[in-house]
């Protein structure tokens, strides 16, 4: 083909050497513009970066979820308290276990069914036996129907995520004044202790 035996010229060159050639100014012209098109596309083409072309890289977002873990369990349940007139001090009835791995921390709450009362119905008629709590070592407190705070651990504290595998144990103690059984008649006396954590 004619145009092979000029794709080599500039553009200026190009149309300058057709005409000296002998061939005729519109022959000339429509080869002239032929090459300088295709020429321009080459041009185009080959400017282009690299990355226009074909992508270096790739990306793949890997994400992963570790559950909740937030439970607390007793290893009693029903607890004998001696009631024989005698002082109770700080008499552990008991121990809780917690388990957590919430990085905002946990709340334990406790609250007493018989109002802080150890309880005996006899015939319609109710006596009842005071007593004062303590969890893992804090001084004693009065419990009541509304729940009340024992715990709060936040998410900088170690105890926290020590939790999560193998628990946190956590003792319970009461105190009973010996005089405030003393006067009282024979029975199982009774409360319910109701604990619940909570993630912040």
């Amino acid at each position: 083909m004619e145009t092979e035996r000029y794709k080599n010229l500039s553009g200026s060159l190009l149309c300058r050497q057709l005409i000296a050639s002998g061939l005729s100014i519109r022959v000339a012209a429509s080869i002239c513009r032929k090459l300088v098109s295709s020429s321009l596309v080459i041009a185009s083409v080959s400017g282009f970066p690299q990355a226009a072309i074909a992508d270096s890289t790739a990306t793949i977002q890997l994400t992963g979820t570790v559950p909740l873990i937030l439970d607390i369990s007793s290893n009693t349940v029903l607890i004998q308290v001696p009631l024989n007139g005698s002082d109770i001090n700080n008499a552990i009835i008991s121990s809780l276990a917690i388990r957590s791995n919430s990085a905002d921390g946990y709340t334990v709450m406790v609250k007493s069914v018989n109002n802080g009362l150890l309880k005996l119905n006899i015939n319609n008629i109710v006596y009842s036996v005071p007593y004062t709590f303590s969890y893992n070592g804090a001084s004693p407190i009065s419990l009541s129907t509304t729940q009340m705070v024992v715990e709060h651990q936040n998410s900088k504290s170690p105890d926290v995520l020590a939790c999560a595998i193998t628990g946190c144990y956590r003792y319970l103690s009461i105190n009973v004044n010996g005089s405030d059984a003393s006067t009282m008649p024979t029975g199982v006396y009774t409360d319910t202790l109701i604990f619940e954590i909570i993630d912040h």
